[in-house]
């Protein structure tokens, strides 16, 4: 079950606020081709200038934008030990998805 809207509000604010504290810049973009419904992806991590940028599609729900900036969060190679347990607990489930798919032993969330 999905939490309700001000809990993903406030994990997305807690997302925010760890990515400054580890350099890097949100910014939520159209990331649409222009005249289109097709998009160019739902948002990641890159650098821009030597500097760690998070880039997110402004359009997607809230569930899917707190998806992609602890995915972004979690490819910085973030520990989430000393955060809220809620968002503790989607990073570790996040740090687990990822380490199936890349073939690493996976982390367990508790």
């Amino acid at each position: 079950m999905e939490p309700a809207a001000p809990d993903l509000k406030k994990t997305l604010r807690h997302l925010e606020a760890l990515a400054r504290k580890l350099g890097a810049k949100v910014r939520y973009e159209s990331m649409r081709l222009p005249g289109g419904d097709v998009g160019l992806g739902r948002g990641g991590i890159c650098s821009v200038g030597g500097r760690r940028v998070i880039l997110c599609e402004e359009r997607l729900p809230l569930v899917d934008k707190v998806s992609v900036l602890a995915e972004a969060i979690v490819s910085c190679g973030v520990v989430p030990m000393h955060l809220p347990r809620p968002l503790r607990l989607r990073l570790q489930r996040r740090i687990a998805r990822l380490a199936v798919f890349s073939g690493r032993a996976a982390v367990k969330a508790t």
